[in-house]
């Protein structure tokens, strides 16, 4: 009887460590089922790992090199986090020389708006000096190149595509409205928050009794701040917001920064040009931004390309002290990915901050190991984990997405025409967390139907996944 009870005790035990491996072995079959019944003749690679363990759960062409595309933002703000600190601050400068010119020195800082130029006016109006000779725009730590190698020469003049620049505001855009006429078949009226006297607007619209649709253009060989408006608008619309990007952002801060200095009673006599501060020059006023922490936000949550390559550069710069430049910014992220995080990154590509390069290259397993480092380190691990979009809660492209596992997963996603990809953690139902990440690339479908046919069913059956 005794030997009965042991034999069975020795038969549940064994079905029961066999229970986690048939769990996994199932993980894998719906996997690969998911991947055949998405009909796609497509390039997939998937790594999934757990934080816990370091076991692999499920792999794919795992270590095969494709186009990043925003995923590439994961590896630009956690080398900035590493290298400057989640509570690095950028700072604007107002300082003078000893002939009597203003200077405004640019930092990187890509949150800077109009109202930090409103700031640093005021403070130097608190100064005994209230008059100048020129006001020159010191933009010299970034260098001039504000297209990254391997970005589209077609790519229109619009939000998301703003020209980066050392010294910018408003993300180097300009805010219009749009707004009917009052009587049809006349053109509708144009008007500016600020900046309305730095472009010039060519007013092709057309305001109509039906329904309209508007265009506001700039295309990229248009190196001028011409801007044309298209299209029509209905008699009872609303007013429409459109935000325009300006070529020389740093001559648009500089004349912005002139008026803002002459409203508080402040004359700069001579012109606005480009130059660089002395380095005995007096600081008179400083404009810090907020710390590092919250600036990735933009860069992972909605997915801000002009932040993610003012970090990229800012970390080049911070390198060796120079200029922040594309080669030395890709040459301090991948330092950071080989010397800190330990990654073999011999065939790795990343040549910009944002992941717009179609000469970017990378792996899953890149991604995944890099992921794995960032949960490791205490000093900024959360900070950037919080900062990638939590499903069906928050961020431009996840906020709506993978709602029936809502904050089960945290990740950057990321897509261009044939591109797509997913990285980031998954919390399992048994409160395991994964480190995961899906490439794809060579489709001719629009990306959404990749994500909800490939994407998010692997991803729901990650947080749905227990070894019990």
């Amino acid at each position: 009887m005794r030997s009965m009870i042991f034999a069975v005790a020795i038969m549940a035990s064994a079905a029961g460590f066999a229970k986690p491996e048939r769990r996994l072995e199932e993980l894998k079959v719906s996997i690969e089922k998911i991947l055949s019944s998405s009909g796609a003749n497509v390039n997939v690679g998937i790594e999934v790992v757990s934080l816990k363990t370091g076991e692999v759960l499920y792999e794919k062409n795992s270590k095969n090199l494709f186009v990043p595309a925003s995923l590439a933002k994961i590896f630009t703000t956690a080398a900035a986090l590493d290298r400057l600190g989640p509570g690095y601050q950028f700072e604007t400068k107002a300082a003078k020389d000893a002939k009597g010119n203003l200077y405004l020195i640019g930092s990187g800082d890509p949150s800077l708006q109009e109202k930090s130029l409103e700031e640093l006016a005021y403070q130097v109006s608190l100064l005994k000096d209230k008059e100048f000779e020129d006001l020159i725009i010191d933009q010299t730590i970034f260098d001039s190149i504000v297209n990254g190698p391997g970005w589209m020469w077609d790519e229109g003049e619009y939000y998301w595509n703003s020209p980066i620049d050392a010294l910018l505001i408003d993300h180097s855009c300009i805010d219009l409205w749009i707004i009917p006429a009052s009587a049809p078949k006349t053109a509708p009226k144009v008007m500016f928050r600020t900046g309305g006297e730095y472009i010039s607007v060519e007013n092709m619209a057309v305001t109509i009794e039906e329904k309209g649709e508007l265009e506001v253009r700039r295309t990229p060989f248009m190196r001028e701040n011409n801007v044309e408006i298209l299209g029509t608008l209905a008699l009872n619309a609303a007013p429409q917001h459109f935000r325009v990007p300006v070529q020389a952002p740093h001559m648009y801060a500089g004349n912005l920064f002139k008026k803002k200095l002459k409203n508080f009673g402040i004359i700069c006599k001579g012109s606005v040009h480009i130059g660089k501060a002395p380095a005995e020059s007096e600081v008179l006023a400083v404009h810090s931004s907020q710390p590092l922490a919250v600036l990735i936000r933009p860069a992972l949550k909605d997915s801000d390309n002009l932040t993610s390559n003012c970090l990229f550069k800012k970390v080049g710069q911070s390198l060796d002290g120079t200029q922040g430049t594309w080669q030395n910014g890709s040459k301090a992220v991948r330092a950071f990915l080989e010397e800190k995080a330990k990654i073999k990154i011999d065939d790795l590509v990343l040549l910009d901050g944002s992941g717009e390069s179609r000469y970017n290259l990378a792996a899953p397993h890149h991604f995944v190991q890099c992921l794995r480092f960032i949960s490791q380190q205490f000093s900024y691990g959360s900070e950037l984990s919080s900062a990638l979009s939590m499903s069906g809660c928050d961020g431009r492209f996840m906020k709506n997405r993978l709602t029936d596992v809502r904050g089960k997963i945290r990740a950057k996603c990321g897509a261009m025409t044939g591109i797509c990809g997913i990285a980031g953690y998954a919390e399992t139902k048994d409160g395991e967390t994964l480190a995961f990440a899906i490439m794809v690339n060579g489709f001719t479908k629009k990306a959404i139907e990749m994500k909800s046919t490939l994407e998010d069913p692997i991803c729901k059956l990650l947080a749905n996944f227990s070894r019990k």
